[in-house]
This record gives C-alpha cells, structure tokens and sequence, in this order.
C-alpha cells in the first residue's frame, strides 16, 4: 500500500542520504556546517531560551520538596497526582502554544510568531517566579509552581521548534545544541541553588534571591531571542547549490529538486520491485508515481 511504501522509501533515501548507500563513516557530517551553527547569533539565543526554560524547569523538580519540608514545616503528604498536576498542565500548554505559533505565523509570519510566543512565555513567567518564596503553604506553592510551568512552557511554542524553521535539513543537529543546553541547565539548576541553600535551606531571603535571579535570566532569554530569532531557512542540506556565490536562487532550487526527485524516483521504484510488487512507476500508473515522488520530496526537505 502506498503509506507503507512511502516509509520504505523515506527510509531508503535516508540511509542513502547519510551513509552513502552503504555502511562505513557517515560522509554526511562533513558536510554539516557545525561550527557556523554553533556560533550564529540565531542558534545561540535558542540555546539559551533552552537552557533558560529548563533552568526553571529543573529548580522547581528538584527544589520544591526542600521548600515544603524546610520552609513551610510540612511533610509530602499530598497526592502523586497534586504534585504532578503543575507539570502536566505545562505539557498542555505547550502543545497548544506550538499550535498557536504556527497559526500566528500564517498571519505575522514565522520569524514574528515564534519571537512573540517566545517573549511572551518567558517575560510572563518573571513575576510568577518572584511569587515562589512567599508561599505560606503546599498547596499555594504547587500552584504558583503550575503558573510558572505553564508560562515558561508557553514558550516552547516559539524557541523550541525554531530549529525547523531555521535549518530543517539540520534539525536533528541543531535540537541536539538545545538539548545539551538543557543537560547543562539541570546541572546549574541543582548545584548552584544546593550550595547558597547550604547554610540554611529554610531561608527566604535565599529562596527570594534565587527566584529573582532565574527571573532576570528567564527576561534577559525572552530580550535576547526577540533581538536576533530567525524564522527563514539559514542552513541549507546542499551549499554547493543553494547560496553559492554568484548563483541564482531559483535555478539552483529547480536543479536540487531535479537532482532528489531522480534520487526519490530510483529509490522508490527499487522499493516496489523489492516488496515483489509492481514498480509503482510502471505505465499503467504514472500518474501515481509522479505524485509520490514529488510528496517523498516534499516530506525529506521538510515542505510538506
């Protein structure tokens, strides 16, 4: 059937695309530009709004039972599902701030929406973190905790999908960046509060100093990505043809396209001689292959 077809063929392209067509080194990541990624102001400020997220994240996880225990005098008595709520109303949030980025990008365009979700998220979620130190109780805490999840997660919908929009040819590589400024926040977001908490962990003018600095860094993260976020490709699969110097833009487009839709075309007609079925480009069908390979296209350059 033509679902399953289309994901042997995807996956055929793919194995081909990185690994030449056959095992051994992948020649593919020479080609990545990992440096210019690394080092362009587009990639860095959506590193940071991740690793800023994932700071708040990972202090309100690993901090709120110290909070409740040290601070307020309570035990962790309340239900798994209390606790949990915060977090899982941050995952609806965040689905749906996703959705309402790419509607909004519709209307403002990719490189607006995503900035505007982003900022807004994060310079919310400010002074919901300036509330944390003054609970007086478990159940006020996990619902300031469920605010400040819930609009640092709101910003998800604009840093976190950002690196589709910016090289979706390189997406995997760039994610990979975020997340690794992710590992890093869960390092700073347990040793750094652990040790100013080590004297006293039922200080509140600690707890106060804490929350008004991931404050400043969640509002310095929101600054920083509306100044320099992109939504246009910047990171192109092929250098050699798209943005070469002195090319047109438009003509390399048609070449490269060429170039994968008799790439996809041989790999899908191998793909349907190899299932012991007919080759889907056979004459009685043309129409029909014309059409899957310009969707398999369409799906590997992250258009459709």
């Amino acid at each position: 059937s033509w679902p399953d077809e289309e994901v042997r063929v995807l996956s055929l392209a793919s194995s081909a695309r990185a690994g030449g067509g056959g095992g051994g080194a992948c020649s593919w990541a020479a080609d990545v530009p990992w440096l210019a990624m690394a080092t362009h102001p587009a990639v860095l400020v959506m590193m940071f709004a991740s690793f800023s997220f994932h700071v708040v994240a990972f202090f309100v996880m690993h901090w709120t039972p110290t909070f409740v225990t040290h601070v307020l005098g309570e035990e962790l008595r309340q239900s798994t599902a209390v606790q949990a709520l915060p977090w899982m109303l941050m995952y609806v949030v965040a689905v749906a701030s996703g959705t309402m980025s790419d509607f909004a990008g519709a209307r403002l365009g990719i490189r607006q929406a995503r900035k505007l979700v982003c900022a807004v998220g994060l310079f919310a979620a400010a002074p919901m973190l300036l509330l944390l130190p003054g609970a007086r109780s478990s159940s006020e805490l996990y619902a300031i905790n469920a605010l400040v999840l819930m609009t640092s997660g709101f910003s998800r919908g604009g840093f976190s999908i950002n690196h589709l929009d910016i090289g979706p040819a390189y997406a995997g590589v760039l994610q990979g960046y975020a997340g690794t400024m992710g590992n890093l926040a869960g390092i700073a977001a347990t040793r750094v509060p652990g040790a100013l908490l080590s004297l006293d962990p039922s200080d509140r003018a600690v707890w106060s100093t804490m929350a008004s600095g991931l404050a400043l860094l969640s509002v310095a993260a929101g600054v920083l990505f509306v100044a320099f976020a992109e939504g246009e490709v910047i990171f192109r699969e092929h250098p050699k043809l798209y943005g070469s110097e002195g090319s047109d833009d438009a003509a390399a487009e048609r070449e490269m396209e060429g170039v994968e839709m008799a790439e996809i075309g041989g790999l899908y007609g191998a793909a349907g001689k190899g299932a012991g079925g007919r080759s889907p480009g056979a004459a009685d069908d043309e129409s029909y292959s014309d059409t899957a390979s310009v969707e398999s296209v369409n799906l590997l350059r992250g258009r459709n």
